[in-house]
């Protein structure tokens, strides 16, 4: 993702080139954000809860929702 990258420095070292630097911090906190949701409602997990093993989201499990969705679910809303 270009949002993170740093500027580089130029061949001569004195000063720096933003050629590849698109930092705004708007895009790089949607980014944010739907990567957070993808890994909570999207990405279950194997976990032991007493003696028999779920697989369930984060999200599952604090029981805000009963299905894993799909990242075009996040992403379009659907």
């Amino acid at each position: 993702m270009s949002i993170s990258e740093r500027p580089l420095m130029t061949a001569c070292g004195d000063s720096k080139s933003y050629i590849y630097s698109n930092f705004n911090p708007k895009y790089a906190q949607m980014a944010l954000t739907i990567l957070r949701t993808h890994y909570n409602f999207c990405m279950p997990f194997t976990t032991k809860e007493g003696k028999k093993k779920t697989v369930k989201t984060p999200a599952q499990r604090m029981g805000i929702t009963d299905k894993v969705f799909d990242l075009k679910d996040i992403i379009y809303f659907t």
